[in-house]
C-alpha cells in the first residue's frame, strides 16, 4: 500500500479519497449525529472505486483528440456493439440469457481487467481486442450460453476507470475458463494487465458488484463511527476508511449458485 499526495494507490488501482475527503468528512459527521444516511451519501465511495478521472486524460498519455473520436466511432458500431452512448457491450448468444438469469436467482457473473496505462499497450489492447472477441464467441457457441463483454464507449472514460473492461457470464461454472481464456490472451498478444483488489465480482437483482461493494464499504464506515463515536475524531475515521477500504474489498467472497 502506497500512500501519494492526493489518493491512494493499490496494486494499480486508483482510488482517489482525497479529493472527496470533504464529503466523506461530513459523512462521519452525520453518522455521528445520528443523522439517516441517505443514497447520495453512498455514492461517495461509489465514485471514489471508478474513478472516473476527467476529459483530458487521453492527451496526456500521448493521445489525440481525433484518437477519441475514431475510438467513439468504433466502438458505436450498431451492428457490433450495443452502445448507450457511455457504454458499449458485444453480447454472444444473447437470446439464451432470460432462461439462465431464473436459473441463477437473476445473478450475473462479472470478471474485471484494468488496462495499464500507457499509449503502447492501450493501442494494443485495441488492435488485439478482436481476437479476445473471437475466442469468447467460440466458447459461447461451443458452450451454448450467454456471454457478454463491455468497455468504455467514451476514450478518456476507459482511461480513467479502475474498470477498464467487464465480461458477463450467467452460470457461475464458467468462471475458470472464463477466466483462462482471458489470461491465455493476455499473454499470447501480450497485453499489460495491472493487479486489482478483486477480478470477479456478481451482479445480484439489479444491484451492480460495485453497488455491493459500495453499501459494504460504507456500512463498515458507518457501524465504526457509531460504535466509537467521540472516541475518535473525524480525520481518523477518514484514514480508517481511506486505509481498510481495499481490504474490505478483498474480504468479500464471490458465493456459487445455491
Amino acid at each position: 500500500m502506497l500512500y501519494l499526495k492526493n489518493f491512494l494507490l493499490f496494486e494499480s488501482q486508483i482510488f482517489n479519497f482525497d479529493n472527496s475527503k470533504n464529503a466523506i468528512i461530513g459523512l462521519i459527521k452525520k453518522i455521528k449525529k445520528g443523522e439517516k444516511i441517505l443514497e447520495p451519501d453512498y455514492n461517495i465511495i461509489y465514485h471514489i472505486l471508478r474513478n472516473p478521472g476527467d476529459k483530458d486524460s487521453h492527451l496526456r498519455l500521448g493521445f489525440t483528440d481525433n484518437d477519441s473520436k475514431l475510438w467513439k466511432s468504433y466502438f458505436s458500431n450498431d451492428k457490433v456493439f450495443n452502445s448507450n452512448g457511455v457504454w458499449s457491450q458485444r453480447d454472444f448468444n444473447y437470446n439464451l440469457k432470460k432462461e439462465l438469469k431464473n436459473k441463477s436467482g437473476d445473478r450475473t457473473y462479472n470478471y474485471y481487467l484494468t488496462i495499464e496505462k500507457t499509449k503502447e499497450n492501450i493501442s494494443n489492447f485495441w488492435h488485439k481486442l478482436p481476437d479476445l472477441d473471437n475466442r469468447l464467441k467460440e466458447y459461447s457457441d461451443t458452450k451454448k450460453t450467454p456471454i457478454s463483454y463491455k468497455l468504455h464507449t467514451l476514450f478518456p472514460a476507459l482511461i480513467n476507470d479502475n474498470d477498464s473492461f467487464k465480461i458477463y457470464y450467467y452460470e457461475y461454472s464458467l468462471k475458470n475458463d472464463i477466466e483462462n481464456i482471458v489470461k491465455k490472451w493476455i499473454k499470447d498478444d501480450n497485453i499489460k494487465i495491472s493487479n486489482r483488489t478483486h477480478t470477479h465480482g456478481v451482479d445480484i437483482a439489479g444491484s451492480s458488484y460495485g453497488e455491493l461493494l459500495t453499501k459494504a464499504i460504507t456500512d463498515g464506515l458507518i457501524n465504526i463511527v457509531k460504535k466509537y463515536g467521540e472516541k475518535y475524531t473525524d480525520e481518523q475515521y477518514y484514514e480508517w476508511i481511506k486505509k481498510n477500504t481495499p481490504d474490505i474489498i478483498k474480504s468479500i467472497k464471490l458465493k456459487e449458485d445455491k
